[in-house]
C-alpha cells in the first residue's frame, strides 16, 4: 500500500472524526430556554466547518500525484489542526459551567484528534523529508 494512501485513510478518519464529534457522536448543550443556541453550538458548528475542509484536505491528499502537491496539503494540516483546538479552546470554547456535557465530553474530544491530527501530520511531513522527497 502506497505511503500517501495510508497516511490519507488516516487523515480522512481523523477529519470524519472530527466533524462527527460535536453534536453527533457526543452531545453539545441543548438550547436555552429562551430558545437561543449556547456558546458551545457554535463551536461545533466552526469544528465541523473545519473537520470539511479537512476532508477534502485528506481526498486531495490521496489523489494528487505530485510529491509536492502532496507534500504542501499535509503541510495545510498543520494550522487546521491548531485552528481546530483554538476553536474549542479560547476563540470560541464551550459554556462556563464544568458540569456541561461540551466541558466533560466534545471539548476534551476535539483536543484530542486535533492533537493526532497534528502530530500524524507533523510524523508524515517529518518522514517525507527524511526520505528525500518520495511519496
Amino acid at each position: 500500500m502506497n505511503r500517501r494512501w495510508l497516511f490519507g485513510g488516516i487523515f480522512l478518519c481523523l477529519a470524519l472524526l472530527i466533524v462527527l464529534t460535536p453534536g453527533g457522536l457526543l452531545p453539545i448543550c441543548p438550547l436555552k430556554a429562551d430558545g437561543g443556541y449556547m456558546k458551545c453550538h457554535w463551536m461545533g458548528q466552526a469544528v465541523r466547518g473545519c473537520g470539511a475542509l479537512g476532508v477534502s484536505i485528506a481526498l486531495f491528499f490521496m489523489f494528487v500525484r505530485n510529491r509536492a502537491v502532496a507534500y504542501g496539503l499535509a503541510l495545510a494540516n498543520l494550522p487546521l489542526a491548531l485552528l481546530i483546538f483554538a476553536l474549542a479552546f479560547r476563540l470560541i470554547g464551550g459554556c462556563k459551567m464544568h458540569t456541561m456535557s461540551c466541558n466533560l465530553y466534545v471539548r476534551p474530544a476535539v483536543y484530542l484528534l486535533s492533537l493526532l491530527y497534528f502530530l500524524i501530520s507533523a510524523f508524515y511531513l517529518l518522514r517525507y523529508r527524511a526520505d528525500g522527497g518520495a511519496a
